[in-house]
């Protein structure tokens, strides 16, 4: 994180921490350091076979008090942590405060999801639900306090399972991510605080106040948002430190779908061999140089293959020197839902290979973009739109 950034996550921190709370009610929510339960690493086999890999954190007291339900926070985390083995995901988060030993007075549940799919597509959403069930069902869960949170491409996939699920979730917390404001109806009784950089570079914090006045415009009245001023796009590491987050999302209750209806014994899943017609003009932006590049790609089928012609337009800003521009794709790999492809950019004189990989759903585009400079590899997340 940049100094600038540090700074202002430590004044927001010391601001939380001034604010008059009841020591009752800060030692039932607060998660207190150093007194951790134990976050195990767990797998879990879905109806359509496919193995889950998850961490499982319980607090201390969870075997002592059997006859306690304890709350449950699910969260799905970004793209960055798909690709590598499962204690990635307490890189960030819940399950990175419980690892370093804080004690958290609830379940936490952090799936893992692969590299190759996001978890706004329809298989991933009908695999949390199954996964929620499981848990519920194996754990003393009290089902009017389930809470849903996750960061970047976790907040994307958030949206979308409280979009889907709206009466089951006591509160959602979006981080840096972003939805569908026709979803706005359905969310509009769901207690939801949000949380957004205003420097963010990757996902633009127009992402999350669309859907912040989306739900005010449909009537809801329990939607909160914090920009974090001069915060680029790990905003998150901040909004998780928040203490009167928690308290707020352990303060808030709701009724529950109930484990057995989350996901029905008949309920199909996916077909992986269909998809829509991915044909048509994709954009997004990117910051390069201190300035936002705007790129389309126009993506069509010729004969039994895919190509594409990429464009940029980098506004008022510089154009790198060397920077050749149009260019035709002419392997674009399209199998299922899933998109790749590789461009060669020459930047100051040296041919850079990006690689683009992502999940398509409906109209947007979302995965990563891996630039390898000279044997560096950046990894960056790709959202594109049509």
């Amino acid at each position: 994180m940049k100094t600038l950034e540090k700074n202002i996550f430590a004044f927001c921190v010391l601001v939380a921490l001034t604010v008059s709370f009841a020591p009752c009610l800060l030692a039932q929510t607060q998660p207190v350091p150093g007194t951790a339960g134990e976050q195990t690493e767990q797998r879990f086999t879905t109806k359509d076979g496919t193995e889950v890999d998850y961490l499982l954190y319980r607090p201390k007291n969870f075997s002592a008090v059997e006859g306690d339900k304890f709350p449950l926070i699910l969260f799905l985390h970004g793209r960055g942590e798909s690709n590598g083995p499962l204690s990635l995901v307490a890189q960030w988060g819940p399950p990175m405060m419980a690892a370093r030993g804080d004690d958290f007075p609830v379940v936490i549940v952090s799936p893992q999801c692969p590299t190759d799919d996001s978890w706004t597509s329809e298989k991933q959403q009908i695999r949390l639900t199954e996964l929620l069930d499981h848990v519920i069902q194996s754990n003393r869960i009290d089902q009017q306090k389930i809470f849903l949170t996750g960061l970047s491409m976790g907040g994307y996939g958030s949206w979308a399972l409280a979009a889907n699920h709206p009466k089951l979730f006591a509160a959602v917390v979006p981080i840096c991510g972003g939805g569908d404001p026709a979803d706005a109806a359905k969310l509009k009784d769901v207690p939801v605080w949000v949380f957004h950089g205003d420097q963010d570079g990757d996902i633009k914090i127009e992402e999350s106040v669309k859907m912040v006045d989306a739900i005010k415009a449909a009537g809801g009245t329990s939607v909160r948002f914090t920009s974090l001023e001069h915060v680029g796009h790990n905003c998150w590491s901040a909004a998780y430190e928040t203490p009167d987050l928690y308290q707020w999302m352990l303060s808030q209750t709701a009724g529950s779908e109930g484990a057995a209806k989350l996901v029905s014994p008949d309920q199909p899943t996916p077909a992986d061999d269909v998809m829509g017609d991915p044909s048509g003009t994709w954009t997004w932006e990117r910051e390069l140089g201190g300035n936002v590049a705007s790129f389309t790609l126009e993506l069509k089928k010729t004969g039994d293959h895919w190509q594409g012609i990429l464009e940029s337009d980098f506004g008022a800003g510089e154009v790198p020197p060397g920077f050749s521009d149009p260019i035709t794709i002419e392997d674009i790999k399209l199998e299922r839902d899933k998109i790749s492809f590789t461009v060669t950019r020459e930047f100051n004189g040296n041919p850079v290979e990006i690689h683009y990989s992502g999940v398509i759903a409906g109209n947007e585009i979302l995965g990563t973009a891996e630039m390898d400079f000279d044997g560096n590899i950046r990894e960056m997340e790709w959202q594109a739109k049509r």
